[in-house]
């Protein structure tokens, strides 16, 4: 190549930047005449910032309508990045609601289109995986299961391996041996998440030390989200704040945890757990008319049965999270099936060593020809 190939890399929300920076990084290492866009965080990585996300997270309809001078602004910089440069290749990533907003700019521009992480057309629907297979030239998902739902909608779609599996797999050798007083908490990376969930965890928390004195627990906090959950946690609350969720992997014997991504990580550690979920009416109505699947966790969706308990919207209240978690606590034999039925769930995906995004960034340079 003489000139350099313009590659644009698009994250809309804090939680996908890790995805973006590790693509960079193995563009990066893959080939080394291209100039990388983005609109992210700022990385040694990327030569052009186009967009600073900044503390803009968001999941579903309200949160992204409360940014809407911020994705409004963001999105025109964008594609006036998009019709100036006419780059050659964008990878977008996850956050769908965002990104597909940019998809019919970036197709009249004749940009190669690959989709990193791509929305839950298996809770939507046909709608969003005829836009997929409309624009996008691949798919690539970090689960199994997604690679043969999708692929019934004609799309095409590679699993590219998933890049949780390798940091936690001393957790799950490790056995079933962690301490069953200990209760972890993980109540979501978004503003929205915390702000729904942390109260009526909290109330939770009490009913359950009124009914098994014994019991200790700790929270799980990145350094970015701490100052949110220490607003909401005092002394008295009893809780232990630890930094993210390595530490409660290691320590807890149940864990408490928010639908997302967390969720497959505990599945992958084998640790039984309790799925909750509470987001903006708006959301959840829209969901109830639009969604197809009745799961929404990451396990029961691998598994294709429910395995864990889901608490999610009007079901998630303190009474019935103390419930599951003192039944799972005092049931030695629902508490030993839930972990095996989680290790059974997450076989599959153990042993494969690939780096997901330098098979992604391979195959995409390899599809476009720079290679």
């Amino acid at each position: 190549m003489s000139k350099s190939a313009d590659i644009l890399l698009v994250c809309g929300e804090p939680s996908g930047f890790v995805h973006l920076e590790n693509i960079a990084l193995a563009l990066r290492n893959q080939t080394n005449n291209i100039s990388i866009s983005a609109m992210g965080y700022p990385s040694n990585y990327i030569d052009n910032l186009i967009v600073d996300i900044k503390d803009r997270a968001s999941m579903g309809l309200t949160d992204i309508l409360k940014n809407t001078r911020f994705y409004t602004k963001s999105l025109m910089k964008l594609k006036q990045y998009i019709n100036s440069n006419k780059p050659k290749i964008a990878v977008l990533i996850d956050n769908f609601e965002f990104n597909a907003l940019l998809l019919k700019c970036l197709f009249r521009n004749y940009c190669n289109i690959f989709y990193f992480i791509p929305p839950k057309v298996w809770s939507w629907g046909g709608f969003r995986s005829g836009i997929l297979k409309r624009y996008c030239k691949r798919v690539y998902t970090i689960y199994p299961f997604e690679e043969k739902f999708l692929k019934k909608y004609g799309i095409d779609i590679r699993y590219v391996g998933n890049p949780f599996i390798n940091k936690y797999l001393h957790i799950r050798e490790s056995g079933n041996e962690k301490n069953a007083n200990i209760i972890g908490l993980l109540p979501g990376s978004r503003r929205s998440e915390i702000i729904r969930h942390m109260p009526v965890l909290l109330r939770a928390v009490k009913i359950i030390r009124r009914r098994l004195s014994s019991i200790r627990f700790i929270l799980g906090a990145s350094s970015d989200i701490r100052g949110r959950i220490e607003e909401y946690v005092g002394d008295d609350d009893g809780i232990e704040i630890t930094d993210g969720i390595i530490d409660v992997l290691n320590r807890a014997g149940l864990i408490i945890v928010a639908s997302g991504t967390a969720t497959f990580e505990v599945a992958v550690c084998g640790i039984p757990m309790i799925v909750i979920y509470c987001t903006s009416p708006l959301t959840y109505y829209a969901g109830r008319v639009l969604i197809r699947n009745k799961f929404i966790g990451l396990p029961n969706l691998i598994a294709g049965r429910e395995i864990v308990p889901e608490l999610i919207q009007g079901r998630m209240n303190e009474e019935r999270i103390a419930k599951y978690v003192i039944n799972l606590h005092n049931n030695k034999y629902l508490y030993e099936s839930m972990h095996l039925e989680l290790l059974s769930a997450t076989e599959e995906m153990i042993g494969n060593t690939i780096n997901p995004y330098e098979n992604t960034v391979k195959d995409i340079l390899e599809k476009v020809g720079l290679d």
